[in-house]
């Protein structure tokens, strides 16, 4: 690990063909990757014909007017598993998390997983939805943005 992410060499020598990462506020290091080196990481995972598990965990507290362009919306959803939670933005009790799947991967993933039952209440999934389809979260989202630049600055 360097500042500024995964060592270039390091990633170049492995034999790994998937690659798990968490290019924003990177835990333990705190390191949030550069533009360049997401890049890096893209064109690794295609030289590959390998994948990236993109765990954006924080991303969407950045406090920065802009916000950090995933990995998933970089690579037009080719090659790229995304997943998140909720924990850090609603609440710690908030135990559901996301995965937004390339298309390529959707079939595979009915076929091996889907069977699967969610674990997570459908009372919290239903408030969740109402949250996010009348716009609420993202102005959660925005008001808590605000009180840690403001606590930052």
């Amino acid at each position: 690990m360097t500042p500024e992410g995964i060592d270039s060499k390091a990633l170049k020598n492995s034999r790994a063909v998937v690659l798990h990462t968490t290019p924003f506020n990177s835990y333990p290091s705190g390191v949030t990757v550069t533009a360049t080196k997401k890049h890096e990481y893209l064109s690794w995972a295609a030289r590959r014909n390998g994948w990236i598990v993109e765990d954006n965990y924080a991303s969407e507290l950045t406090i920065s007017a802009k916000p950090e362009e995933s990995l998933f919306m970089l690579s037009g959803g080719q090659n790229v598993i995304y997943v998140n939670t909720f924990t850090h933005t609603i609440a710690p009790s908030m135990r559901m998390g996301y995965m937004v799947l390339p298309e390529s991967l959707l079939s595979r993933f009915q076929e091996k997983l889907g069977f699967y039952a969610c674990t997570v209440p459908v009372f919290e999934q239903y408030v969740l939805c109402e949250l996010l389809r009348r716009g609420d979260y993202e102005r959660h989202l925005n008001r808590v943005r605000r009180r840690l630049r403001k606590a930052q600055g």
